[in-house]
């Protein structure tokens, strides 16, 4: 029987020098990039949040009473524009993006 040494078939991670590892690794995880961004690209409507959402959200942040809430256009984005009126009497402008 032959000994083949590090030409094991069985092995070829450990007969691959490190930096043929690391470049092996790289192009797996570029294989996979298209099918991340797809999953991604579907997922982000459904983080969208709605007004009602938004405004319940900047009550909680700044432990106050939501004054007035709209959604704008800005640079062809929508944002969610809430003021609170937080315990010690100040008002909050806090802003949302609404994304979806």
């Amino acid at each position: 029987m032959m000994n083949t040494g590090c030409l094991d078939r069985g092995n070829t991670a450990a007969a691959l020098p490190a930096a043929a590892q690391r470049r092996r690794r790289r192009q797996r995880l570029w294989r996979l990039l298209p099918a991340v961004v797809l999953a991604l690209s579907l997922a982000l409507p459904a983080l969208a949040i709605d007004l009602r959402s938004a405004a319940r959200q900047a009550a909680a942040q700044y432990h106050g009473k939501v004054i007035s809430a709209e959604t704008v256009v800005k640079n062809g984005r929508k944002i969610h524009v809430i003021r609170v009126l937080t315990e010690d009497g100040k008002v909050k402008t806090v802003r949302i993006p609404a994304d979806d």
